[in-house]
């Protein structure tokens, strides 16, 4: 049986109200909680969550949720718009559950949280339009911080209504926000972590040409100095016509002092501290952590005005790491490896028992390369010989005017392997070239074993989640035959209206 924990605002109290619903026509009783559970849920809706099966992206489609509007039998007056009255909806969630009927709730199973998003009041239901609480990670990866435009720390005009910055990792170059003129000291005042603690700027340039000279307050910079303040990551040049500032620096820093550049870390303080999207109690801290094992530094830069989401920036963390993120069905953001399956198993999965029968999924398969180029460490601001003064070394000139450095992962067999000679690039928010030569090597690799996706209709709402690895067994089939085969869970899809749910499994 499906349960729905609906909560919502109730206006006249001022205060949260939860109210509990059941499928009809019996309805759920919990024998040891007096609560009611109203048999108003019919039976519509689904959803499917789908992590690394789409180029890496992490995708939810939801469909709506239907409750009966009608008088209830043999409850007298009791209708859903009385049971709801004074409620707001919209903005709150919804939490649903499946348990066995007759068991006790506290041996239910949470299969997801949505948010509603709006309410359609018909004269017998009332339709909730749901979404899932992933599209929430669609706001500003900065933040939601933005300039006033009234001058000093709040930036000229031309910033009013612009979102605020933000500087992840180290960067060997990129074009702080310039804010004006300081009214208190007169110098040139530019912003690289929109007030946030930073690690600090290692070389300051004006017009491609390093300014050397670092003065520390109370000192006022004058021409061709520059002076800065780590807590609120500011930068203060002197001089007049300075041209393009460009700096090179390391970003915002965690409570202990250390520079956030680690794809966990990153990831979590994205979706929480930064964007404020999500509280910390919400994100899987152990499997942020498991991210982080490999040691690869990440850089990432989010000019003034940009409105990147956190998602995106999720999704480039799973392409850099190999691994997929997603929202559980309590709530909590969590992420898991990719690539090929490995590790201990779960379950087993049966066919005639568990599922119907594996069906495989519609794949393309295209020519491995012989290369893999993987760009990484971004020059945010790269310089053209019109925008940089004459008398630069010429290594220097290079540098901050080539947009990407680049490492290459090849084939040891000549081309023995496959005739055409074929070279993929990949972009990067690799701030290494260990990291980005790692990625390399994988995902050549998984371009010469392209993986293999197979459908599984299950015979009852799954209870495997997405990232989970379980064993497949079925009869005489070429792949799960025999001893079967472990797989990851790449999708999940629940359909409430006519009972058809599958999970999607990669092998």
């Amino acid at each position: 049986m499906i349960l729905a924990r609906l909560t919502c605002w109730h206006s006249a109290t001022a205060a949260q109200r939860v109210v509990l619903f059941s499928q009809p026509p019996k309805g759920y009783r919990d024998r040891s909680d007096p609560a009611p559970w109203w048999a108003l849920l019919l039976p519509s809706g689904g959803w499917t969550l789908s992590a690394g099966t789409e180029g890496g992206s992490t995708r939810v489609d939801v469909t709506q949720l239907v409750l009966d509007a009608r008088p209830l039998p043999n409850s007298g007056a009791v209708r859903l718009a009385a049971l709801l009255d004074g409620c707001k909806l919209p903005g709150w969630w919804v939490d649903l559950f499946e348990v066995e009927e007759g068991r006790p709730f506290s041996e239910a199973r949470q299969l997801a949280r949505l948010t509603v998003d709006g309410v359609d009041r018909e004269r017998y239901r009332w339709t909730l339009r749901v979404r899932p609480q992933e599209a929430d990670l669609d706001a500003r990866a900065a933040g939601p911080g933005a300039y006033a435009g009234t001058g000093g720390l709040e930036g000229p005009s031309s910033l009013e209504g612009k979102g605020r910055e933000l500087l992840i990792g180290e960067h060997r170059h990129f074009a702080p926000t310039y804010l004006g003129r300081d009214p208190a000291n007169g110098c040139h005042l530019y912003s690289a972590t929109g007030g946030r603690p930073m690690g600090g700027f290692t070389a300051v340039r004006s017009r491609g040409r390093r300014i050397v000279t670092e003065v520390t307050a109370p000192a006022v910079p004058t021409a061709g100095q520059w002076r800065q303040d780590k807590t609120r990551g500011l930068l203060w040049v002197g001089g007049e016509e300075l041209g393009a500032v460009t700096c090179a620096g390391a970003g915002v820093t965690a409570a202990g002092g250390h520079v956030i550049e680690m794809p966990g870390e990153v990831a979590v303080y994205l979706a929480t501290t930064a964007s404020g999207v999500l509280p910390a109690d919400r994100v899987d801290a152990a499997a942020a952590t498991a991210l982080d094992a490999a040691g690869h530094p990440l850089a990432i830069w989010l000019a003034a005005g940009e409105d990147t989401g956190v998602r995106e920036v999720l999704d480039k963390i799973g392409e850099a790491t190999r691994s997929d993120w997603y929202i559980g069905p309590t709530g909590l953001l969590t992420f898991g490896p990719g690539g090929p399956p490995s590790g201990p198993s779960t379950a087993t999965l049966r066919a005639g028992k568990d599922f119907v029968g594996a069906v495989p999924v519609t794949t393309s398969e295209d020519i491995p390369p012989r290369r893999v180029k993987v760009r990484y460490a971004q020059n945010a601001s790269t310089l053209g010989d019109g925008d940089m003064v004459e008398d630069i070394p010429d290594a220097e000139r290079d540098d901050i005017s080539t947009e990407w450095l680049e490492v290459v992962d090849e084939a040891t067999d000549g081309g023995a392997s496959c005739p055409v000679d074929k070279t993929d690039p990949v972009d990067s928010i690799h701030a290494t070239r260990t990291g980005a030569l790692a990625l390399a090597v994988a995902r050549r690799a998984d371009a010469q074993n392209p993986p293999a996706l197979y459908e599984l209709p299950m015979s009852r709402i799954p209870p495997q989640g997405v990232g989970q690895l379980v064993t497949v067994r079925e009869p005489g089939h070429p792949v799960f035959g025999g001893a079967g085969a472990l797989v990851r869970v790449q999708a999940v899809k629940v359909n409430l209206t006519d009972q058809t749910h599958s999970i999607t499994v990669r092998v």
